[in-house]
């Protein structure tokens, strides 16, 4: 077996062991995961990658994806008008994604016989201050109040629901089954299960909330237990692979759970990982990847066939996302109109999307047209904006594009930002606003800017030259000053002092 684990045993020299090896599901990586994001809150989301999730496209699919869902309740006569249809999505950190999630169902059901459907959104997530950047925002303000939308801190490992289900239910977890307990096992000359053990470098302060960017591992193995849990699973694997593979023991059991929670429910999971047989053992042992905090590839065929064996329906792709793969798990009803929602994205999935969104910074400058066409395609979010605004800039001051077809785009990039306070997406909104000379609603993005980047001179001296626009010379003696105090020589900044001494 040395050929599967050649670290086994011991730990690096000159390193401290922080655990001693135990079985995967039950090693302190895990607790030091919720530690990060315990002690990180809303500053998680500078290191950890989450924006292949929380784009407007993903939140289009999954609406779609939903409304399907609802339209199989629907065929089948148990959609109840007395009792709400229950969405909760997952580790909803700060809400970027339940906004899009909520704005994009709503239009759905709008434009559908299921307008008069009764649907309820919960954003759960372990740190209640990531929820309350979602309670606090304004554009969640409207759906809070009406109590469209709710908000709980929630451990996903609890045996009961966040909020308590009387009708159908649709879980959503996006990014989450990675960097929760799973198992692993290897299949040599019988089943094994390995072991990990933690170890850091000397000197390294165990209390460090990087902690996990210093930590190693090493690995063990052991005979498997006589009854381990999942067992018809693992007696599958056994059977049908050879080397290492996890299991999500995490997402196996809310699968369970939700099962008692609704009959007629539907759980989405969008993870990085894997879903074919051939590809869930690679002869390797787990790689898990740092950014903060720590995630793991889901074997997410696991998922299916746990799904699958307990009845129920499981949807899957027949290609490997790059870096997301999306399943759709369903109970109590035939997935007719969720199979169809499923396989209209299949080929155009998150995954997919993000790829072809990387490869826009070097497809510029764009033609008025084409940057349109992009905005429309990613669905109006703020970096596509970033990407495109010199050459809408450019288009506006040239007469080469009409001002109408632009401000109707900056309405609807307005509607599909979701600021929490480390994006500056205001200024290139700013800049549009007053290139189509509507200079009071620059002056509203750039004050934004000026307090999501108060260090940004160019939004200060932008702000100034719109003040000076409306004929506002004291606000704009003001925000030239600041401009000129972060950098003197600020060309922008300097013109509009010399037009306000005029």
């Amino acid at each position: 077996m040395s050929d599967i684990i050649p670290m086994r045993g011991l730990p690096l020299v000159d390193h401290h062991i922080h655990e001693q090896a135990r079985p995967l599901s039950e090693s302190a990586l895990w607790s030091l995961n919720e530690r990060f994001f315990q002690q990180a809150g809303p500053e998680a989301w500078k290191r950890v990658p989450d924006y292949i999730t929380t784009n407007p496209w993903n939140a289009r699919i999954q609406a779609d994806l939903v409304f399907g869902f609802l339209q199989d309740l629907a065929a089948e006569g148990k959609l109840d008008g007395d009792r709400p249809v229950t969405v909760i999505e997952l580790a909803s950190g700060t809400g970027r994604f339940a906004w899009h999630l909520h704005r994009m169902l709503a239009e759905r059901l709008r434009d559908s016989r299921l307008a008069d459907t009764q649907v309820r959104l919960v954003l759960t997530d372990l740190v209640d201050s990531n929820l309350q950047v979602a309670r606090n925002h304004e554009h969640f303000a409207a759906a809070f109040d009406a109590g469209n939308v709710t908000a709980v801190a929630w451990d996903m490992k609890s045996d009961a629901p966040p909020v308590p289900i009387d009708g159908p239910l649709v879980l959503l977890a996006n990014y989450l089954l990675d960097g929760v307990p799973q198992g692993a096992w290897v299949v040599a000359d019988g089943l094994h299960e390995l072991l990990m053990g933690i170890a850091t470098p000397e000197g390294v302060d165990p209390d460090d909330p990087l902690l996990l960017d210093h930590i190693s591992v090493h690995w063990d193995v052991r005979p498997a237990a006589h009854a381990p849990l999942h067992q018809p699973l693992l007696a599958y694997y056994t059977d049908h692979v050879e080397g290492a593979f996890t299991v999500p023991v995490t997402g196996l059991d809310l699968l369970e759970r939700v099962r008692g929670w609704s009959p007629d429910s539907m759980v989405v999971v969008a993870d990085k990982g894997v879903h074919h047989l051939q590809d869930v053992a690679r002869q390797a042992l787990p790689r898990i990847a740092h950014h903060g905090s720590i995630s793991m590839s889901v074997n997410l065929h696991a998922m299916a066939w746990w799904q699958t064996h307990l009845g129920g329906h499981a949807l899957s792709s027949w290609h490997e996302g790059q870096g997301l793969d999306t399943m759709v798990l369903v109970n109590g009803v035939d997935p007719i109109c969720t199979r169809r929602a499923y396989r209209r994205w299949e080929d155009l999935d998150a995954a997919t999307w993000s790829t072809m969104r990387r490869m826009l910074p070097h497809q510029g400058p764009f033609t008025p047209r084409q940057a349109l066409a992009l905005l429309r395609f990613t669905g109006h979010e703020p970096l596509t904006l970033g990407l495109v605004a010199d050459s809408l800039v450019t288009a506006i001051e040239e007469g080469a594009v009409a001002p109408t077809s632009v401000a109707a785009a900056l309405e609807r990039v307005s509607e599909a930002t979701y600021v929490t306070g480390h994006q500056d997406v205001d200024f290139d909104l700013g800049r549009l606003w007053a290139a189509l000379g509507s200079h009071h609603r620059a002056v509203r993005h750039f004050s934004r800017s000026t307090t999501t980047s108060p260090g940004h001179a160019s939004a200060w001296a932008r702000l100034a030259a719109c003040h000076h626009q409306l004929g506002e010379p004291d606000q704009a003696r003001k925000a030239v000053l600041r401009a000129l105090t972060l950098d003197p020589a600020h060309e922008g900044a300097l013109a509009i002092r010399v037009r306000l001494d005029a």
